[in-house]
């Protein structure tokens, strides 16, 4: 069977594609020729609202990134603070009464101490009398009583003498009268500078005598003893101390003080 070629129609000669008509950006590829000249296309300018946001943002960013604080002058300004109204004195007993139960939960006070605490937390004399005089009714407010528990620990606890519970009391607003009841010899008064010796002795070191008379004399003059008890206590402290062979007193005094205390 023999193949029979059908004529070739003409056909116009095909156009040669140039790069330009494959660019994303061109125009229309039916109305673009290739023979036309293209005109390079210029990228917008950038705005420069939007140029400086992101650059602070980035800035901010990095900043934040790198545990940066921000620059001073990006700081808001520190608020100023004005003086206090002046708030006048308030005349509530009720509430000044409330003020006094809360500091006695942690200590006890005297009458001086708790008079000044609640002036200095503003409240009115009358309040503050009213207050006072309720709490003394109620036995909470004993100048008595305060200056008996003040002995009792000060000579135990710390081996204060007589001489510096007087001070410490009449400090606290006791009157004389009341101190010398509570501060009455109780017979241990040398006992409790002995011990005090008998502690500062080990750390006077290679002192001569005369150093360490004064050291020790001036430790138990600030204890609050008497100038007799403290002559007393530190000649028999120091005995044998310029041969270098102090005297080591018995230990079981601290023990027995403690009881009489």
């Amino acid at each position: 069977m023999a193949i029979t070629r059908r004529p070739i129609r003409d056909r116009p000669d095909a156009i040669p594609l140039s790069i330009v008509d494959l660019a994303p950006w061109g125009s229309d590829p039916i109305e673009a020729s290739p023979h036309a000249p293209v005109e390079p296309i210029h990228q917008a300018d950038s705005d420069a609202y939007l140029d400086q946001t992101s650059t602070a943002q980035s800035g901010t960013s990095r900043a934040t990134r790198r545990g940066r604080r921000s620059s001073p002058g990006t700081r808001p300004a520190a608020r100023v603070r004005g003086p206090k109204p002046d708030v006048p004195p308030s005349t509530d007993t009720g509430a000044a009464l409330s003020r006094a139960f809360s500091a006695l939960a942690s200590r006890s006070h005297t009458v001086r101490d708790m008079d000044a605490r609640l002036g200095r937390a503003g409240f009115a004399p009358e309040a503050v009398d009213g207050a006072v005089t309720r709490l003394q009714d109620l036995g909470y407010l004993n100048d008595a009583a305060f200056a008996d528990a003040w002995v009792a620990t000060r000579r135990a606890n710390r081996l204060h003498g007589t001489m510096r519970l007087r001070h410490d009391l009449a400090r606290h607003g006791v009157d004389a009268a009341t101190i010398d009841v509570a501060i009455a010899d109780d017979g241990n008064e040398e006992a409790r500078a002995t011990a005090v010796a008998a502690r500062a002795v080990a750390s006077l070191g290679g002192a001569d005598r005369a150093t360490a008379t004064r050291r020790l004399a001036g430790l138990l003059a600030r204890r609050g003893f008497a100038a007799g008890v403290v002559s007393r206590v530190v000649r028999a402290a120091l005995e044998g101390w310029g041969t270098g062979t102090p005297v080591d007193h018995d230990q079981t005094e601290d023990g027995e003080l403690t009881e009489a205390g």
